[in-house]
């Protein structure tokens, strides 16, 4: 961008205050390169928007059970390789 970058990210951000974002609005008017980088980044927000699902339900819980059945997994595989090591558990 010539310059604009920072401003350009706080108007995206909603962080300018009114007159700035008043005065930001204008020079949208008059800058052909910064109304179409407004207009990329809203876009892409909008695909994004529309690309998002929510999750399955109970998935939290499938991914912990999978974390815990893989943990389990290595354990005993270090186990079979090192059969005379016993491994402590950490505390916390």
């Amino acid at each position: 961008m010539h310059g604009h970058d920072r401003l350009l990210g706080a108007f995206l951000a909603g962080a300018l205050d009114p007159a700035a974002a008043r005065r930001w609005d204008e020079h949208l008017l008059e800058c052909e390169q910064c109304w179409r980088t407004v207009q990329e980044d809203r876009d892409g927000r909008r695909a994004a928007e529309l690309l998002r699902q929510p999750a399955p339900p109970l998935l939290a819980d499938r991914v912990a059970f999978a974390v815990e059945v893989a943990a389990a997994g290595r354990a005993a595989a270090r186990r079979r390789a090192h059969p005379g090591i016993r491994l402590r558990r950490r505390t916390q």
